[in-house]
């Protein structure tokens, strides 16, 4: 599985402390499925300058555990106009930004920063929405220009780790936005949870659907191809019964 969301280069950020929790990291990575791993360090002036040289360090471990380390920075969007666009790295060499908004709504100088990227070839992966947007997604959805942005949901959000309305949002974005697909966001080894997560996107979904958002989309990220736009469809609740009983 491609997971393009990842905080493992060691002392860059709040992620890994040190080279030995990064190896943790990708040891808990390769026991949750993950093969391929974007190391999408917040951006900062200092993670900037030391990004290539502790990349380069953490790519060599990450082989030893069979994984593909590739390049990236997450980016908040209000700083994101004062990087030359020459700098801003694109996951894993792509074209695609992973954006952060860090607010609750979507305002119209968001959407016309995510329209102006459209415009000059980026596409935008926007970081964990179903946290920030919680009760407010479906405002923030029509909000947003659509076709030039795609939504990375977290898998702790989609396994309960941050309350129940961001479960919620989790759950209902992937229903209704075409254009999803999951990642980790850890920041240490107990933040991976792909394994978990898909087990638990196969009591509702069929494999097809998991596919796309763990595999399939992910992939074509990379490949700077249009996300495969799918919805589930159907009363897909049902199949939530018993588990909504206890997590829902």
């Amino acid at each position: 599985m491609i997971d393009l969301h990842c905080h493992i280069l060691p002392a860059l950020d709040d992620g890994a402390e040190n080279e030995s929790a990064a190896k943790v990291m990708l040891q808990a990575a390769a026991a949750s499925g993950v093969d391929v791993l974007a190391a999408t360090t917040h951006y900062s002036r200092n993670a900037e300058e030391n990004y290539d040289r502790v990349f380069a360090q953490i790519k060599e471990l990450a082989k030893q555990e069979k994984i593909t380390l590739l390049p990236g920075m997450e980016y908040d969007y209000d700083r994101l106009t004062g990087i030359p666009p020459e700098k801003l790295r694109g996951l894993g060499g792509s074209r695609t930004l992973l954006l952060d908004l860090k607010e609750s709504y979507v305002s119209s100088g968001v959407s016309a920063l995510l329209f102006d990227l459209g415009l000059k070839g980026k596409s935008i992966l926007i970081a964990h929405p179903e946290r920030l947007w919680q009760l407010n997604y479906r405002a923030c959805l029509a909000a947003i220009p659509q076709a030039a942005v795609a939504l990375q949901i977290n898998s702790g959000s989609l396994l309960g780790r941050y309350g129940r309305n961001v479960r919620r949002a989790a759950w209902r974005l992937l229903e209704e936005f075409p254009r999803c697909l999951i990642a980790d966001d850890a920041h240490r080894a107990s933040g991976f949870r792909f394994a978990e997560c898909r087990k638990k996107l196969l009591t509702a979904f069929d494999e097809g659907f998991v596919k796309l958002w763990m595999e399939v989309n992910p992939q074509r990220v990379l490949r700077d191809l249009p996300l495969l736009s799918c919805l589930p469809g159907g009363n897909w609740k049902q199949k939530l019964r018993r588990w909504k009983l206890k997590y829902w």
